[in-house]
């Protein structure tokens, strides 16, 4: 829901080494600030952080979608038959989400993967920490077999991760068209 400009400059407003409200906060507890943008330790927690935060709202209109579209006659018949809230949430709830959960991970992996312009932004001067996809995008530059190559292999993952939660992306794809 929110562009990466938004999630890139409310990141800078947390991380900024002098003004940051992170440094802050550390400086407030006696601690020295951090210098968040020139330390490579830091930024593989930072990038997938940042991701997760950015797409969480998909995530939960899905979830949202899936949750109102429980039939309330499912939970009425549950707790006649003497389940509990826990039992409800487990035979009722769970079922319903398992399809959204698969698609919701195929979606965040899909996400995490094809990041290749925020680590060559975030990382300008370690590439060694950059990630597979920015390494499979940069082999542009080499021969036309060495592209194919680097292609194939960047697929592979994302089709493997496709092809086992196949079903329940479409379950999931189903569950929204009868709505």
């Amino acid at each position: 829901f929110l562009s990466w400009v938004i999630v890139g400059y409310i990141t800078y407003i947390l991380l900024e080494p002098s003004m940051g409200i992170l440094n802050k906060i550390i400086r407030f507890f006696g601690g020295e600030g951090l210098q968040w943008y020139s330390e490579p330790k830091y930024w593989i927690f930072i990038l997938p952080i940042v991701n997760v935060w950015k797409t969480v709202g998909l995530k939960t209109i899905m979830y949202y979608a899936a949750l109102m579209g429980i039939d309330e006659q499912l939970f009425e018949a549950a707790q006649i038959d003497g389940a509990g809230t826990l039992r409800c949430f487990v035979h009722v709830v769970m079922p319903v989400c398992q399809p959204i959960l698969g698609a919701a991970i195929a979606l965040s992996f899909a996400d995490c993967w094809n990041l290749v312009e925020q680590p060559l932004t975030y990382l300008t001067t370690h590439t060694e920490l950059y990630p597979l996809s920015v390494v499979f995008n940069q082999l542009t530059q080499q021969s036309t077999g060495v592209e194919f190559a680097g292609a194939a292999l960047y697929t592979l993952p994302a089709l493997l991760i496709y092809l086992y939660f196949q079903n329940d992306i479409l379950e999931g794809v189903q569950l929204t068209e009868l709505k």
